[in-house]
């Protein structure tokens, strides 16, 4: 079964009070996902482990504890059209809860859900802390 988590935003902002459902990408998706990034992430400016190379072994000897911790920054090195498709997929983990005391009801998330950029990126870091965040580094 995938992971869900609820986030709820309790900034002081428009947006405040608001919840949303993230749901882990099935592990085909995911894979696929990090895969592209990776390989986009190869062909830009950012900066890499030395060595890297697409290879079987790469997860094993960089881990993707670097793509965790590193990957969300290496992204923004992309051009805009390659960006927007995984930051677009990004988003297909994110659903809203119109009503929290009725978690079982969700939607599709529409741009209109949102009123800050903060709240977005915020969204973004948790899809991201979902699906990779177990490979940090952090207590380690």
């Amino acid at each position: 079964m995938r992971r869900k988590i609820t986030y709820t935003v309790y900034e002081q902002n428009r947006d405040k009070g608001k919840s949303f459902q993230i749901t882990e990408m099935a592990a085909a998706h995911a894979e696929e996902w990090a895969i592209r990034a990776i390989l986009a992430i190869s062909q830009s400016e950012a900066t890499i482990p030395v060595g890297f190379e697409l290879s079987q072994d790469w997860f094993a000897k960089f881990g993707m504890s670097w793509f965790a911790e590193e990957g969300l920054k290496a992204l923004s090195s992309l051009k805009w059209d390659v960006l927007k498709e995984l930051l677009d997929e990004m988003f297909e983990c994110v659903k809203v809860l119109p009503n929290p005391a009725q978690p079982n009801f969700v939607r599709d998330l529409i741009p209109e859900d949102t009123e800050e950029v903060s709240t977005r990126l915020t969204l973004r870091n948790e899809v991201w802390k979902l699906h990779l965040g177990f490979f940090t580094h952090a207590g380690a």
